[in-house]
């Protein structure tokens, strides 16, 4: 891989420092064959996972819980006064509820094959209850940062799977991550590898998957797609994936990327806007959201170089927004609840097409995918909150009917688990705790 022109900088510790690396020994024949094949498996129902497209994946296969092959939704009624083409890509249904399955994946399989035990990340918890689910896998053990902010039922998840948990009180999911890396040179003696997104690089390879199977669902490249970023590692992997079919001869054509954050916690469409990819954009105080709002992103640079070179756009929305398009959709779409229901860090795809079409960026007739990267399972309480608390209480009681039933889960509850820590943002407390936990 490529370096980075500013490695010398102190926050490539966060954003790593890898460019986009594209083989293309194996492309031309080899994913040709994959597509066809793949094609031929949605057409007539047959089982489809990424392991399909493993001519053109950096591991081999030695574990899989069927991650991928995903289903793709046309919408009938939402927004169709656009006149667009609307399609769901349905990421909830993967063995955890959320895309990040591909990614894990990639990086246990990975894992595997060089003889690794333990693993570090930091989430804000879906990534981290994906690891922990294939991890358990293969006797495989995670220690994952989270943030206080984290749902407790995504961290009754990591519990489930014996993974060893780092609460960090009165923090943010940047805060995690960012103690996650300071201790990477004292987990690394203690043979704690990082596969944290951004820094693993060969967990996009799984999310460009995602792009090779919406060429053979739909029989061409959509005009848009539109994905809300955290990290933003999922809008690069995707665009990877177009780029290849791209350098293949199997496509003429690039989607537009749209990247979807909380206004005034927008690293990224702000990036996009001043076309700053070098030097990733970082937030002091985001704005306090349900979704996606971000003090740093740390795939920002291959997040921002996706969107810039497939000519696409940053956009910003807010809660209210995205409870109005969630509201909406809960209404039009009732036919797809019994298997597709955003969570609300999904939802701010809706929020951000609507914005596209008031602002004439998305013009009719245009083939437009949603990208609904996770289950609103993972997480019913921010969800139950957005639509309560934007007075769209019909909403919520139709969508009660559809969601599976969980007890409360508190973070009183996880505290008294064996595999978990709730510490302070300190260091050495941190050090002291994961010590701890490796002789659980």
């Amino acid at each position: 891989p490529k370096l980075h022109r500013c490695v010398n900088e102190p926050w490539v510790n966060y954003y790593g420092i890898f460019e986009e690396v594209i083989n293309t020994q194996f492309l031309d024949e080899s994913l040709k064959k994959s597509l066809l094949k793949v094609r031929q498996n949605f057409l007539h129902g047959n089982k489809v996972s990424i392991w399909d497209f493993s001519d053109v994946l950096p591991v081999p296969k030695i574990i899989s819980l069927g991650e991928g092959g995903t289903p793709l939704h046309r919408l009938i009624n939402y927004r169709k006064e656009t006149h667009c083409k609307i399609f769901i890509k349905n990421e909830g249904v993967n063995p955890s509820h959320v895309y990040k399955d591909r990614e894990s994946s990639i990086a246990i399989n990975r894992c595997i094959k060089e003889g690794l035990k333990m693993i570090s990340l930091a989430s804000t918890g879906n990534a981290a209850q994906s690891i922990s689910l294939y991890a358990k896998q293969v006797n495989i053990l995670p220690f994952l940062f989270i943030s206080d902010l984290a749902s407790p039922n995504k961290v009754a998840k990591m519990i489930q799977n014996h993974a060893r948990v780092i609460i960090l009180k009165d923090s943010l999911m940047e805060d995690a991550f960012k103690m996650s890396r300071d201790l990477s040179p004292f987990l690394e003696k203690r043979g704690i590898v990082d596969c944290n997104p951004g820094i693993d690089w060969l967990r996009r390879e799984g999310d460009k998957t995602i792009a090779f199977e919406l060429f053979a669902q739909l029989g061409k490249v959509p005009d848009w797609i539109i994905a809300a970023c955290g990290n933003g590692s999922s809008t690069n992997g995707i665009f990877k994936g177009f780029k290849e079919m791209k350098v293949a001869g199997i496509i003429e054509k690039m989607p537009k990327m749209v990247g979807v954050q909380i206004i005034g916690g927008d690293p990224i469409p702000r990036g996009v806007a001043m076309r700053q990819q070098y030097k990733p954009v970082e937030i002091k105080h985001p704005t306090e959201s349900l979704g996606d709002a971000a003090s740093a992103s740390f795939d920002y640079i291959a997040a921002v170089q996706a969107i810039l070179e497939s000519h696409g756009i940053g956009v910003s929305v807010t809660d209210i927004q995205i409870a109005a398009s969630t509201a909406q959709f809960i209404i039009d779409e009732q036919r797809l609840l019994n298997i597709c229901i955003p969570e609300v860090t999904t939802s701010e795809v809706l929020a951000g097409f609507d914005e596209l079409i008031k602002n004439g960026k998305i013009k009719p007739g245009e083939t437009v995918v949603f990208f609904f990267s996770s289950h609103g399972q993972n997480d019913t309480k921010n969800l139950q909150k957005l639509l309560i608390d934007n007075n769209y209480q019909t909403e919520w009681a139709i969508l009660t009917k559809y969601l599976p039933s969980s007890g409360t889960i508190s973070y009183q509850d996880i505290s008294d688990s064996k595999y978990v820590r709730v510490v302070s943002n300190d260091v050495d407390e941190v050090k002291r705790s994961v010590e701890d936990l490796i002789n659980q």
